[in-house]
């Protein structure tokens, strides 16, 4: 059974995710600007979905905090969840997520 997480948006056009985390490779602070911009309002959820290196991802725009915050919160959901069952991620309080954009 999958292994899956929730992530709440205020991004009307996208609302409420859900992401399998056994796909998930690693969850950075920043996006995919040189040497990883952006840290202070976004993070990236990077994903493998072939077993090559060929990696796609998920690149959230924080509101209320920071790009580090919202890895942080990704990241205690994913070690948190049981198997099988799907967490929420919560984030601290006045920080959202803005915006999604699948790379």
């Amino acid at each position: 059974m999958a292994k899956m997480i929730t992530i709440e948006s205020t991004d009307t056009s996208r609302g409420k995710i859900l992401v399998n985390t056994e796909n998930i490779v690693s969850v950075m602070p920043g996006d995919d600007a040189a040497a990883g911009g952006n840290i202070a309002t976004k993070c990236t959820i990077f994903q493998n979905f072939d077993n090559n290196t060929n990696f796609s991802g998920l690149v959230l725009t924080i509101a209320g905090g920071t790009g580090t915050q919202g890895a942080n919160a990704i990241i205690s959901a994913i070690v948190a969840n049981p198997g099988g069952q799907h967490a929420a991620v919560k984030f601290p309080d006045g920080v959202t997520v803005s915006n999604i954009v699948a790379v």
